[in-house]
């Protein structure tokens, strides 16, 4: 029987390959649609096998949870 993080890890690789699918090497659909470069993801959890996110994704959620840069 799998263990939990067996689980977890294989989740996170199937929703990658979804992200990825159909798209140049190097690029991601996020989950609002927009194509971001790998290099620029962001992650909106400390859980390791979250999903990436675009930055404008990153920035909307920062807003929503009244993050002001630089305090």
């Amino acid at each position: 029987m799998r263990d939990f993080l067996e689980s977890l890890e294989d989740a996170a690789e199937t929703r990658f390959d979804e992200m990825t699918q159909g798209l140049p090497n190097g690029k991601f659909r996020c989950g609002c649609g927009n194509i971001e470069e790998l290099d620029h993801a962001a992650s909106a959890s400390e859980n390791p096998y979250s999903e990436p996110i675009c930055r404008q994704c990153l920035q909307k959620m920062m807003n929503d949870a009244g993050y002001v840069e630089g305090s």
